[in-house]
């Protein structure tokens, strides 16, 4: 039997490719996607779509049975940021951290978990390690940078002290971009 893979943010772009490819590459995809920002036409055949809000208390139900989830779900366009920052913080924070939670609850192996690239805005080195970012980053890195105590990066081991069971990942795209992009 093939491993189950869950997406949050299926219907925008990032979310979308990757379901692709992981249908492609033989795991069974369930997609969770609250359509805010995202289309369902975005939405590959062969995903289990599930039109939900990554805040929803039952999220948990979403993810039994799965081997892996991929956390992109985020609000992250920064004028919207900017002009509802409670409303991102309501999504990229406890929205994550509620992510977080059904995954342990489920009992998911490994959650991997998009953070913004704005966190190293300003950095004078090239690549930048995550240590020496300048900290001065937009508004949806800064919210999002809140959780990402609970997870590892390449250049910081797992945390042996997590309150998390899951096994997470962070990980940051840069200038992501295709000719069917929605601008």
């Amino acid at each position: 039997m093939s491993e189950q893979v869950v997406i949050t943010g299926v219907a925008g772009f990032i979310g979308s490719n990757l379901a692709k490819r992981l249908i492609d590459d033989g795991y069974r995809v369930r997609g969770v996607d609250n359509l805010a920002y995202g289309l369902v036409e975005n939405i590959p055949p062969g995903v289990d779509f599930i039109k939900k809000d990554i805040r929803d208390k039952d999220l948990m139900k979403t993810f039994k049975g799965a081997d892996y989830i991929f956390h992109l779900a985020a609000k992250n366009c920064i004028s919207d940021c900017q002009q509802d920052p409670v409303e991102t913080a309501e999504i990229n924070v406890f929205g994550t951290v509620n992510v977080f939670e059904a995954a342990k609850g489920a009992g998911v192996r490994k959650l991997i978990y998009a953070e913004s690239s704005a966190l190293y805005e300003g950095s004078k080195v090239l690549p930048t390690r995550k240590a020496k970012s300048s900290r001065k980053a937009s508004t949806p890195s800064a919210r999002r940078r809140e959780c990402t105590s609970r997870t590892h990066t390449a250049d910081s081991p797992p945390s042996i002290s997590s309150p998390f069971a899951t096994s997470a990942f962070t990980v940051r795209f840069r200038t992501i971009d295709e000719p069917y992009r929605r601008s």
